[in-house]
């Protein structure tokens, strides 16, 4: 509630520490307030993603991704899919290549993730990588 007549610098404050707009008429609507201090920043989301298709855990790349994570390269130029085809793991590998990551990015010596895989000898990931080609 507002608060008494007269009063419009307590009213403004009301509104101003609340979570209350005004419409184009006049009425008063609850809003909701992103907490953007909690969501960490995409750099951090990116190496977190790389961290996770590294590792294989190809739900925790989902959730990240859910999160707006970025497709991004480390130092290398090696992206979270050349990480997961470099340690053999398919099903991150898919997650990632369902959700647009390109199967043709090229690190700092010019490999993608099909070089990757062929050198490390993973069968699986390979052929997965051909059928997205």
């Amino acid at each position: 509630m507002l608060g008494p007549a007269g009063s419009m610098v307590e009213d403004l404050e009301y509104l101003a520490s609340s979570d209350t707009e005004c419409d184009q008429n006049g009425g008063l609507f609850p809003t909701a307030r992103l907490e953007t201090e909690t969501l960490p920043p995409l750099v951090d989301l990116g190496r977190k993603l790389q961290a996770l298709a590294r590792d294989g855990d190809a739900e925790g790349v989902k959730e990240l991704m859910k999160h707006g994570a970025p497709f991004t390269t480390d130092w290398m130029g090696l992206s979270a899919l050349h990480m997961a085809c470099e340690n053999n793991h398919y099903e991150t590998a898919e997650v990632l290549l369902k959700a647009g990551i390109s199967r043709d990015a090229r690190n700092k010596v010019d490999r993608t993730p099909l070089h990757v895989t062929s050198q490390e000898g993973h069968l699986n990931v390979l052929n997965l990588l051909l059928a997205y080609g």
